[in-house]
């Protein structure tokens, strides 16, 4: 801290500080970890004091400080301070869990974790309207206050947009990029020639809307019906006349 004790202490009394003006005067650059961003306005008892109860902060002192007025803390690395808020997912990337990887000091958010890192890094590519789509929308946090999740055990369309799901369950047994792109939620692509009944003749002319119509439930929601329908000429012709 310098040799200069009196910037700190007074002759009246060695163990006497005058705290504010101490804390408002010492040059935190002089020692091993200079004072940035958001550091730089954080009260000394943030980081000096063994019983502050911050939720996110997990203090840890160097052994033989703790007599001090101002023990010093353990700064290896951000997480030596700072609880993890995503529950390990990041210890397991190259480098480890570095916070300055997205994050910076002089403000939490936003990260700099961009959509390229997302598809060189993540194992779901963005496409489409995901590119548009706000993280949160995918990686939420819980009501209770709970981080966001960002490891996420699944890469199904219907995991996540199965309340969207205008189908009603009739496609559970495939995937919604089957027929769907990621562009928007129109038909990209259908073979009916895939189904139990191939369309061939008068019907490959045929709208899909007169085969495949809405459905009205008591709940006046709407269902166009795919399946199951009938394969028989009378199911949809009627009876011969």
């Amino acid at each position: 801290m310098g040799s200069d004790c009196e910037s700190c202490h007074t002759t009246a009394g060695w163990d006497r500080l005058d705290r504010n003006r101490f804390e408002r005067e010492f040059d935190h650059g002089t020692t091993d970890f200079e004072l940035e961003g958001g550091h730089a306005d954080a009260p000394c008892s943030a980081c000096h004091d063994p019983s502050a109860s911050d939720p996110d902060i997990r203090l840890a002192f160097s052994p033989g400080t703790h007599t001090r007025s101002y023990p010093a803390p353990k700064a290896d690395d951000c997480l030596s301070c700072h609880v993890d808020i995503h529950d390990s997912v990041f210890t397991e990337r190259a480098g480890g869990a570095l916070c300055d990887r997205c994050h910076d000091q002089v403000d939490w958010h936003p990260t700099t974790y961009d959509v390229v890192r997302h598809n060189d890094g993540s194992t779901f590519v963005l496409e489409g309207a995901h590119l548009a789509t706000p993280c949160g929308a995918c990686h939420a946090a819980d009501a209770d206050g709970v981080p966001p999740r960002f490891r996420l055990d699944h890469d199904r369309c219907v995991t996540c947009h199965a309340e969207d799901d205008p189908h009603d369950g009739q496609f559970a047994d495939r995937a919604c990029d089957d027929c769907h792109g990621t562009d928007s939620y129109d038909v990209a692509r259908f073979d009916h020639d895939r189904t139990r009944y191939p369309l061939d003749g008068r019907h490959r002319d045929v709208a899909c809307a007169p085969c495949h119509a809405l459905e009205s439930h008591p709940d006046g929601t709407t269902l166009r019906r795919f399946r199951p329908l009938g394969m028989q000429c009378t199911d949809c012709h009627g009876e011969p006349q």
